[in-house]
């Protein structure tokens, strides 16, 4: 057992004082790691027969059902979830009812929260964890017609897990291209096509499941701050009608995006498990200069924006965090079991981002110790990273003039590039296309320079900061690799990592060094599965050019080279690909157990025809073997 510090040259591994002390259950009871977690007693499961005390109708706007997993007690073999349901406020309380085997149960509900006119209920469910999956349908008292259907995996199944991120569209995604790429409902209705053959268990959002940052546009008094000088935007207070205007305005995004066809029927039907990236906040959060981050408006803005996330993404509150599971000093990370053989690591990286570090050394501490009281049957840790952890670098220099003229949104951007790399102009309707998105994924790579944002704020390319190879968190990231390859060689599990963030997909991977091709007898392969959007537009062709080019074979350390994985050979349409590590089309990931004891990792890539069923690129990943 050890933890991370933070050293005058960079972060170290510390061996921690008392680890042998035996309080495993202490340590229990006090993290509520989600597999062994005894929720508070309000939402009890009664027979139907109680006397009434919910409504049959309710007037007003309701938004729901949404389902979240919380969690498995593998002594007891019960299974938890928990939907949550938004009514107006003082139209009495909503009544849930569950069907299981013939059987119809009330589920009592608990205010979670409440906003203006708004209740937040929350229904706790706890169901045994049988010798073979089953369904049961749930339905609310006013709209009893209305049934949701779920799948609970059988005690010892291993699951099947859908993988998507970036949810929605970002800022500069006008309306006509949402409306010609039929939003976000193409790839959430290829979904369902699997769902509805075999029903996935839960679905993991790696981050940007929604898109928050026109906050800054549609807050008249946000906007006004943004046309401050730097020194006044760093003093000026955040107001209480500011803190009203925000709030208002994630409450409205949430219920709006969360109610967008398809995409609402998963959030009621697949139980959700879900992280955080920047969008969610809104854009480069965690990123900007300290006297910025640290403004008033900024840490205003922000605590509206995680009081939602917290609401509507983990079913929980500040006050209530920690008694959910939920572990950090100033975020919330957490650790699910999925299954006996199987566990989903979500760590917080926005909450305590900063220029210098990503997660606060304590909170690492935490992370580690959950990691530590993981059950022994565990075979396979799934990490969801929301930002790539093995993917390609982008030289500064190489990019300085190429994210400039992008800024500029200029002919002669191309016509720099092909003075640099070794590829010619794109046609000239798409070089014009290509210039008005370009900026967006050169910083999307973690290289970018002059781009000005909301902020009037300059985004230098030495800082890198919003990827784990920026040089503020390169150390940091190799000592996160190398402590999932301890856990995964003192305990012989997989690890495998999945992320999104840049809106293309792909497969990285670190290995021991001679060990490129073994990684049934090598606990230190790690697969990192990229997957990324399901909704949002792909870069052009350019942007993954210039990553191809630029994916080396690297050295984390002096164990462990990463390298980027050749996976698509063939594009949708049986084109031979150029570019093989990277595809820029839409796309999600399914996660599905195999006969070997590994997991299969499917990238479904999007057709011209967005209706048509999705290409499926297929990773292995096996079980370390011993």
């Amino acid at each position: 057992m050890g933890f991370f510090e933070r050293v005058s040259d960079g972060w170290r591994w510390a061996t921690g004082a008392g680890d042998d002390d035996d309080d495993s259950e202490n340590e229990y009871q006090q993290h509520n790691f989600g597999y062994n977690y005894r929720p508070p007693k309000p939402a009890d499961q009664d027979d139907e027969d109680e006397d009434q005390d919910f409504v049959d109708s309710i007037d007003g706007n309701i938004y729901g059902p949404y389902l979240k997993y919380q969690g498995m007690d593998l002594n007891r073999r019960i299974w938890r979830s928990s939907v949550m349901l938004i009514s107006p406020r003082d139209t009495g309380k909503p009544g849930l009812f569950l069907t299981l085997n013939g059987r119809r149960q009330r589920v009592r509900g608990f205010i979670l929260e409440e906003f203006h006119r708004n209740t937040f209920w929350r229904f706790d469910l706890k169901l045994p964890l049988r010798d073979e999956e089953y369904t049961f349908t749930y339905t609310f008292a006013h709209d009893a017609g209305k049934e949701f259907e779920v799948t609970v995996p059988a005690y010892d199944q291993r699951w099947r897990m859908l993988f998507y991120s970036c949810n929605g569209f970002s800022s500069d995604v006008d309306a006509a291209r949402q409306e010609q790429e039929h939003g976000i409902q193409p790839l959430w209705e290829d979904v369902f096509r699997y769902h509805r053959q075999a029903p996935y268990h839960a679905q993991i959002g790696g981050g940007d499941q929604i898109y928050m940052d026109l906050v800054w546009h549609e807050c008249p008094l946000l906007l006004e701050w943004t046309n401050f000088t730097r020194e006044a935007k760093c003093t000026e207070p955040f107001s209480q009608e500011m803190k009203e205007q925000t709030a208002d305005y994630f409450f409205d995004a949430y219920v709006k995006h969360f109610g967008d066809e398809r995409f609402r029927d998963a959030l009621a039907t697949i139980p959700y498990i879900f992280t955080l990236d920047d969008h969610d906040i809104w854009d480069g959060y965690g990123s900007y200069p300290e006297s910025l981050q640290m403004s008033p408006v900024f840490q205003g803005a922000g605590y509206e924006a995680f009081t939602f996330y917290l609401l509507f993404q983990q079913q929980t509150t500040r006050r209530r965090a920690r008694r959910d599971g939920y572990i950090g000093e100033n975020g919330w990370s957490f650790v699910r079991l999925c299954g006996p053989e199987t566990a989903v690591l979500c760590p917080d990286t926005r909450a305590e981002r900063s220029l210098n570090q990503v997660i606060n050394p304590g909170s690492w501490e935490m992370i580690q110790n959950d990691l530590s009281h993981m059950p022994g049957t565990v075979k396979h840790l799934i990490v969801v990273a929301a930002i790539p952890v093995a993917y390609p670098r982008l030289e500064a220099q190489a990019l300085l003039s190429i994210s400039k003229m992008a800024m500029e949104n200029t002919l002669e951007f191309f016509d720099e590039v092909s003075k640099i790399f070794p590829w010619g102009h794109e046609e000239d309707d798409k070089r014009k296309e290509d210039t008005s998105v370009i900026s967006e994924y050169v910083r999307k790579t973690g290289a970018y320079t002059n781009l000005v944002n909301n902020f009037g704020e300059s985004e230098l390319m030495d800082d890198l900061n919003d990827h784990w190879t920026a040089e503020s968190h390169v150390e940091e990231r190799r000592m996160f690799v190398e402590m999932l390859q301890r856990f995964a060689r003192e305990r012989n599990v997989r690890v495998s990592m999945v992320s999104g963030d840049v809106h293309c997909c792909g497969v990285g991977k670190f290995h021991t060094k001679g060990m490129e091709d073994d990684a049934h007898s090598d606990a230190g392969t790690m697969y990192n599965i990229i997957s990324s959007a399901i909704g949002n537009i792909p870069p052009p062709a350019l942007v993954i050019k210039t990553l191809h080019f630029n994916a080396q074979v690297h050295e984390l350390n002096e164990e462990t080279e990463e390298r980027m994985v050749e996976t698509f050979h063939e594009d949708v349409d049986g084109t031979e690909l150029e570019c093989k590590m990277l595809l820029n089309r839409r796309n999600w990931c399914d996660i599905l157990p195999e006969a070997y004891g590994g997991y299969d990792f499917r990238i479904h890539v999007e057709k011209d025809d967005k209706w048509e069923r999705a290409k499926i690129y297929e990773t292995r990943v096996p079980p370390v073997e011993g």
